[in-house]
């Protein structure tokens, strides 16, 4: 790539909320790197072209869910772009496999939203070069790809903080409050928080910055024209911008690192871990962290 403008990858990037951030991207003159499974690949990026001339767009069909494909992705966006300076790990579903308590015979779950919104997610993350038994465990969930390439940046010692570039991820307001109609969904959005506020020390030590960011109930095409019809006229729903604008807070930003921005109606709302219950606790976590002893501990 022969300009210095920021090369940007977003998972899920041809609709809702990934096409919205991909606008937001390209406003600011960036190259815009679309994966998704969509078939309309071409035609956005000739639009999106169309209407942004100050940006460069390219799409790349991608199954975050196939390690394999999605990793030989993000190399051949390397090796055209020459550089990766921010990932958007976006792509997920809602669907909800119906959980039944009372069976004659208990049949395994199947889990499709647990391995898109999770497990591709993963994938979409770091492997850190830190302790054995770090490296060990990370491994474990193949958290490579993002890091991999933003490590091959130089640091940039910016006002704020200094930066490789970041990383961000699609959360949702299911990952703060119970969220009886969808448990798998909330649980997979849950594990999302986690993994950003575990990882962010982590990254923090190579000035790589992790975030996400939840939205509350917005218009997009995830959701079933039955649901749309009904349950969308009795909620009150956020706006596009609002997502969009809580995006660039994050990203804009190298001192954010580890944060939650809630997106709901007009407003951004950082939402912060709960306190721990006591000095104790506190101590321990600090301790195993300090140590590089993980979760095989506890």
């Amino acid at each position: 790539m022969s300009d210095d403008r920021k090369v940007v990858v977003v998972t899920g990037g041809a609709s809702g909320i990934g096409l919205a951030a991909v606008r937001s991207f390209a406003e600011q003159g960036a190259h815009v790197c679309i994966l998704d499974v969509s078939q309309q690949g071409a035609s956005i990026v000739k639009g999106l072209a169309s209407e942004y001339s100050q940006a460069s767009f390219s799409f790349h069909n991608a199954d975050i869910t196939d390690w394999d494909a999605l990793a030989q992705t993000f190399e051949q966006i390397y090796v055209e772009q020459g550089r990766i300076c921010m990932v958007y790990a976006n792509a997920g579903i809602s669907q909800e496999v119906p959980f039944t308590i009372l069976e004659e015979k208990p049949s395994k779950p199947q889990l499709p939203t647990l391995e898109i919104n999770l497990i591709g997610t993963i994938y979409s993350m770091p492997q850190i070069h830190l302790s054995r038994v770090v490296q060990k465990l990370m491994s474990l969930v193949a958290v490579k790809l993002a890091t991999h390439y933003l490590m091959k940046n130089e640091i940039v010692n910016s006002a704020k903080a200094p930066t490789r570039g970041s990383i961000l991820i699609t959360a949702s307001i299911a990952a703060l409050y119970p969220f009886p109609i969808a448990p798998i969904y909330a649980a997979t959005k849950h594990g999302v928080v986690g993994l950003v506020r575990s990882l962010a020390p982590h990254l923090e030590k190579v000035a790589i910055q992790i975030n996400a960011v939840a939205p509350a109930f917005i218009k997009t095409n995830l959701a079933a024209d039955g649901l749309q019809s009904v349950v969308f006229k009795k909620v009150v729903l956020t706006p596009m911008s609002t997502l969009t604008r809580g995006v660039q807070q994050l990203v804009s930003n190298p001192s954010f690192s580890g944060q939650l921005a809630v997106v709901h109606g007009d407003n951004v709302t950082m939402s912060f871990p709960p306190a721990f219950v006591d000095e104790d606790t506190e101590n321990n976590i600090e301790t195993l962290w300090k140590l590089g002893i993980g979760a095989a501990s506890t």
